[in-house]
Order: C-alpha cells, then sequence, then structure tokens
C-alpha cells in the first residue's frame, strides 16, 4: 500500500498592502523551509490589495517551488475596509474569514505554522518550538512582543494582549504579561494558555481542529486541545510609527525632568539645603 503523500512543514499566511515587508516575510519563510527536508508547502491568500502585493506572491511561488516545495496562492477579495489596528467586530469578522478561507487549502503534514504575514521573527524559533510538541503540549506559541520596545519605552512590551489570554484573562502589555492561574500549567519554558496568536505552532491533526473566531479573529480549539506559550522565545510585531513618536516625547518629558530635578538639587545646596 502506497502512503499518502504528506508535507514536512505548512505555512499558512494572510496578506492586504504588504508589499512594503514580503521581502523579509520570504527570507524567513525560505529559511525556515531548508530547516526541513523537503517538501514543504506555503499557503498564501492575499485579499484587497492596491499594490503590488499579489504580483510580488505570484513571482516568489514559482522561485519557492523551483526549489521544491509547494505554494499555494489565493486570491479571495472581500471588497471590505482597510482597517487600522483597532478592536472592532468588523474588521475580526473580515480578517477571520481570510484565515478561514486560507485554511481550507491546508493538506496532510507533519506541523503546521499559521504566521501574521508582518511579524519580524528568527527562523530558528520554528524549529525549537517544534522539538516542544508533543501529547501533552499540542499547540505552541512564541511570546509575541514590540520590536523597539525597549528603545523607544525602556522595557519590553508585549504586542498581542488582545489573543493571548489564560483562564479568560487577557494578556497585560507590559509586565507583569500575565497573571497567575489556579488551573493552568506554568513550566519552566512553557506557560498554559486558553489563546494564543501571532504564530501558532502545531501538528496537522490538532490544526485540523482548529478554526478562527468570526467574533474575535482568534484562533479557537475544543477544550482537549492544551496550547502553551514558550517564555525562552521571543517574535517581534513592527513599532507603528505614532508608538515610535509617543515614546520620544516620553523620553524628551523624562530628560526635561531630570534636567529640572539636576537643576533645583544644584540650587537648593548652593543656598545650603539639603534635598
Amino acid at each position: 500500500m502506497v502512503k499518502d503523500f504528506m508535507f514536512e512543514l505548512t505555512i499558512l499566511s494572510i496578506f492586504r498592502q504588504s508589499e512594503e515587508y514580503l521581502t523579509r516575510y520570504f527570507n524567513q519563510v525560505c529559511e525556515v523551509f531548508n530547516d526541513f527536508p523537503k517538501p514543504c508547502h506555503a499557503i498564501w491568500l492575499e485579499g484587497d490589495s492596491t499594490d503590488s502585493t499579489f504580483d510580488l506572491l505570484l513571482k516568489e511561488k514559482d522561485k519557492i517551488e523551483a526549489l521544491g516545495h509547494t505554494v499555494t496562492l489565493i486570491k479571495f477579495d472581500l471588497k471590505g475596509p482597510y482597517w487600522p489596528s483597532i478592536k472592532n467586530y468588523q474588521r475580526w469578522l473580515q480578517l477571520a474569514t481570510c484565515w478561514n478561507k486560507c485554511l481550507e487549502q491546508l493538506k496532510p503534514s507533519k506541523f503546521t505554522i499559521c504566521v501574521e504575514s508582518d511579524l519580524i521573527w528568527d527562523p530558528k524559533v520554528v524549529k525549537r518550538i517544534v522539538s516542544k510538541i508533543d501529547r501533552d503540549h499540542h499547540v505552541v506559541c512564541p511570546m509575541l512582543m514590540f520590536a523597539e520596545s525597549v528603545r523607544y519605552f525602556r522595557t519590553k512590551l508585549f504586542y498581542d494582549s488582545w489573543g493571548f489570554s489564560r483562564e479568560g484573562r487577557k494578556f497585560s502589555s507590559s509586565p507583569p504579561y500575565w497573571k497567575k492561574a489556579k488551573g493552568l500549567k506554568d513550566e519552566a519554558d512553557l506557560l498554559q494558555l486558553t489563546t494564543g496568536g501571532g504564530m501558532i505552532i502545531t501538528t496537522y491533526e490538532t490544526q485540523k481542529k482548529g478554526a478562527w473566531g468570526l467574533d474575535s479573529c482568534i484562533m479557537k480549539f475544543p477544550p482537549e486541545v492544551l496550547i502553551f506559550m514558550d517564555k525562552t522565545q521571543e517574535i517581534y510585531h513592527p513599532m507603528p510609527s505614532k508608538f515610535k513618536t509617543c515614546g520620544k516625547i516620553k523620553r524628551m518629558l523624562m530628560r526635561y525632568h531630570m534636567m529640572i530635578d539636576i537643576f533645583l538639587n544644584n540650587a537648593f545646596r548652593n543656598r545650603g539645603f539639603h534635598v
């Protein structure tokens, strides 16, 4: 009997107005594919772009397939608004519909990755996380942080405080990012979640049980699926320009406060006061 064909790894992503970061995305995917035996599978869905996103995806499809992999490219226009990054039911519905359409093309694969196309990540993260998926850890996500947050805000900020939760409690953007939970595990490397996001790594069998919630655009699995976050691995969401501006203003105000404190301290000392 001939065994059913199976990909080593499948990466799924959706795209819209994505040309500015596609080179980074392609490099990440190609390096991940190099870390796994052939063949691997990429499933890409593009919709409603007015830039060159679809044409660039089409060209990359030919390049990747020439290396012995498979790319499924889906054109799926919903004619919906191009939303900013906000919490909005209509936005969730639109995004989740695209993600679920992408999942419809999933073929048997040892491992699957749903990853947001604009994220910044070291391809080696995938190999490290895959090694931790077992019968007690069905789905594993890396920590999803804001890129450059230390530079602009002097602390590491967690990005996806909407998608990550424990026992129904959302994550916080600043430390501590999560609250203790009585019913969920907190291991040395892995933290048990109720929901995760950003980059969702699992097996084909488990991923087929999941779907994106139309009311939240959060991946939903049945209760028997155990979801974890790898606390040792970080990936990053680009820092929006408006956040960078806020960070610069905050740093500038802190410098002014420091200068005022120094000036007042020196002034009081010169008059014989101790502060």
